[in-house]
C-alpha cells in the first residue's frame, strides 16, 4: 500500500486513509472529504459537492493546506448535513471523482476493523454502507 503512495502508477493520484477509528458511514465520508479538502488540487474537485450552498462554499474557499485535517473534519460535522445524509454525499462524491481528470486511488487502511466497529454499533447501517461501497467501486465510469 505504501509503495503505491510513494511511487504511484502514472496518471493516478493516491490518497491514504487510516479508517481504524471510524464507526459509522458518515464519519467515513467525512474522512474522505477531509483528506481531499486538505489537498490543493483535489479541493477544487470536491467543492462541487456544495454548489448552491453559499456558507459552506465560502468556508471551503478559505480552507488552506496548512489547516489540520482534524479541524476540517470538525467543520464538516458542524457546518454541513453530511452526518445526516452520508449516502447522498457519498454518491455525489463518487460521481465527481469519477469525472475527475486524474483518477484517484484511495488507499484505505484498516477497512475490516472499521466495518467491524460499524457492525458493533449499528448492524443495519453497516450493511447499508457495505452495499453502497460495493456499488460504488463496481461502477465503470
Amino acid at each position: 500500500m505504501f509503495r503505491l503512495l510513494d511511487a504511484p502508477r502514472a496518471g493516478f493520484r493516491p490518497v491514504y486513509l487510516d479508517v481504524e477509528s471510524i464507526d459509522n458511514p458518515a464519519n467515513f465520508i467525512i474522512e474522505v472529504l477531509a483528506r481531499l479538502l486538505h489537498d490543493d488540487q483535489l479541493r477544487r474537485v470536491v467543492q462541487g459537492l456544495w454548489t448552491g450552498l453559499k456558507d459552506i462554499r465560502d468556508w471551503l474557499t478559505s480552507v488552506v493546506e496548512e489547516v489540520d485535517v482534524g479541524e476540517i473534519k470538525v467543520k464538516l460535522r458542524e457546518k454541513t448535513d453530511v452526518p445526516a445524509h452520508w449516502r447522498m454525499y457519498g454518491d455525489r462524491l463518487m460521481s465527481i471523482l469519477g469525472a475527475a481528470e486524474m483518477p484517484l486511488l484511495l488507499l484505505i487502511d484498516e477497512f475490516p476493523i472499521m466495518v467491524g466497529r460499524m457492525i458493533q454499533k449499528k448492524r443495519e447501517e453497516a450493511i447499508e454502507f457495505l452495499r453502497w461501497f460495493r456499488y460504488g467501486y463496481q461502477q465503470e465510469d
